[in-house]
């Protein structure tokens, strides 16, 4: 079977741009696709032709975004990079990576909470299908890497510590938003992810 793949996380410096954000516009159409037809018949069973016509666009089309079926819920993961560069604070003397992400990471909550539904829908799926499972896991490990970006204007002269810092932040947004999924009428996802810069705080000046 031939994939015409060439998708990829965007970077933070191109995430911003028309055409970005038109791509993360029709991976997100296909994600809510996607998740439309697994609820309805089952992760196993579904093709990726079904997905492709739940969306009403070509099987072709979905895989000039998506590397396969175990990648369709990257819609969410792409438009919260966009949601984050958006909102990323700006670089100023003496800061740190809190000062420029945590707004960033507070405007991904802030939607999240705005439009609850498809996000939980996912995590019920992910707790099903161990294939999905990886795959978040996956786009855990990219958010780490764009962050990257970010955080190493911080720590320019210790690039050991931004990459440590990186996957600190990454990992409190992933693990902010299983906690609140799994209790959202008991949780508070922007005061969870704030809790998280406070252990990254932590761990900062302990390194």
């Amino acid at each position: 079977m031939r994939r015409t793949y060439c998708g990829g996380t965007p970077t933070i410096g191109r995430v911003g741009s028309a055409s970005e954000r038109r791509r993360a516009e029709t991976v997100e159409a296909v994600t809510n696709a996607a998740l439309t037809v697994f609820e309805r018949q089952g992760y196993d069973p579904t093709r990726v032709e079904d997905v492709a016509h739940e969306a009403g666009i070509s099987r072709r089309t979905v895989f000039r975004h998506f590397a396969g079926k175990d990648d369709l819920l990257r819609g969410f993961h792409d438009r919260w990079l966009i949601v984050f560069a958006d909102h990323l604070g700006p670089d100023q003397p003496g800061g740190t990576p809190r000062d420029a992400i945590e707004p960033a990471l507070l405007a991904i909550a802030a939607g999240v909470l705005a439009d609850p539904g498809p996000i939980l829908r996912v995590h019920r799926l992910l707790e099903q299908v161990p294939a999905l499972q990886a795959a978040w896991t996956r786009y855990e490990h990219e958010w780490r890497d764009a962050l990257f970006e970010v955080v190493e204007r911080q720590h320019a002269t210790d690039p050991h510590v931004a990459r440590i810092t990186a996957a600190a932040i990454a990992t409190n947004l992933f693990n902010a938003l299983t906690l609140w999924s799994r209790r959202p009428e008991r949780t508070d996802l922007s005061a969870t992810v704030e809790r998280g810069f406070t252990v990254v705080d932590q761990r900062e000046r302990g390194s």
